[in-house]
C-alpha cells in the first residue's frame, strides 16, 4: 500500500549541472552551492526509508556522488539527461532501484484513485485525462501553463528546490478538480471515473449495457438498486485530512 505521507515526486535537479543556475535563474552562487543547498532541503523532509519518484534529468555529467547522497529509495523515470552513461553509473552505485522507466503509472486502487501518469515529458493526451487522471511531468521548470488541466510539473524550481509529498500533491489535484467542477474531487465524481469505470469490463451483453446506462444517467438509483456496487464503490472513498 502506498504511503502517500512517505513517498515524494520531483524532477529536473540537475545536480552538479552549473549552467542550471543561469538557465532557470536559480539564487544559488555556484555549482557547489546549489549542490549543498538541495541535498539538504531534500533530505530535510524526507526520510531514509521514503519512496521517491524522480521524473528525470538527476545531474550531469555524471551526478552518482550527489544523489548517492539524497535520502529515500530512488525510482528514476529517465529524462533527456539521463543518458545510459549516467543511468549505468547510478545503477552500479546503487544511487537508484531499477529498472529505470520512460513512463509511469502509479496505482493508487486501495485509495479509489485512477492511476497517477508519470513521465518526465509533459504528455498533451495522458491515459485516462478525460476521465480525471493525474499526470505529473518535469522538463519544463515551471515554464508551462497546466492551468485548466490535471497536470502538474514536479520540477524542484516550482517547489522551492524541495520535492513534493505525495499527499500534498493530491490535494493540489483536489483543488484543480474543484475548480474545474468536479464535485467529488479526485476520488469519484461520480459521472466520470467512478462507479462508471467499474461497471464498463463487464457491460457485454444487453442487461450489463442497460446498467451502464442506468450508471450513467442516474447513478445514485444504479447504487440503491445494485448494493455489491454501491458496496464496493463506498469502500473506495477516503478521507484526505
Amino acid at each position: 500500500m502506498v504511503n502517500l505521507d512517505k513517498t515524494w515526486i520531483c524532477s529536473d535537479l540537475h545536480l552538479n549541472h552549473g549552467n542550471i543556475i543561469k538557465y532557470c535563474n536559480r539564487p544559488f552562487k555556484s555549482v557547489n552551492d546549489m549542490n549543498e543547498e538541495i541535498i539538504n532541503r531534500h533530505n530535510s523532509v524526507v526520510d531514509p526509508t521514503d519512496t521517491v519518484f524522480i521524473l528525470g534529468d538527476l545531474g550531469w555529467p555524471d551526478p552518482s556522488e550527489y544523489v548517492k547522497k539524497l535520502n529515500g529509495n530512488k525510482i528514476l523515470i529517465r529524462g533527456n539527461h539521463d543518458n545510459e552513461k549516467v543511468i549505468l553509473s547510478l545503477l552500479r552505485n546503487n544511487t537508484i532501484i531499477g529498472p529505470v522507466h520512460d513512463y509511469f503509472e502509479l496505482t493508487l486502487k486501495e485509495y479509489g484513485i485512477l492511476p497517477i501518469v508519470m513521465c518526465h515529458y509533459p504528455i498533451e493526451s495522458w491515459n485516462r485525462k478525460y476521465h480525471g487522471a493525474i499526470h505529473l511531468h518535469g522538463h519544463t521548470h515551471g515554464t508551462l501553463d497546466n492551468s485548466g488541466l490535471m497536470r502538474f510539473d514536479m520540477g524542484i524550481d516550482c517547489n522551492d528546490y524541495y520535492p513534493f509529498k505525495l499527499k500534498d500533491v493530491l490535494r493540489m489535484a483536489e483543488e484543480r478538480l474543484t475548480e474545474l467542477g468536479g464535485k467529488e474531487g479526485i476520488r469519484g465524481n461520480k459521472e466520470t471515473h467512478g462507479l462508471k469505470e467499474m461497471v464498463r469490463p463487464i457491460a457485454r451483453d444487453s442487461k450489463m449495457q442497460e446498467l451502464y446506462k442506468l450508471a450513467e444517467e442516474d447513478i445514485d438509483k444504479f447504487l440503491e438498486e445494485h448494493r455489491i456496487y454501491k458496496e464496493f464503490y463506498e469502500s473506495r472513498q477516503i478521507n484526505i485530512p
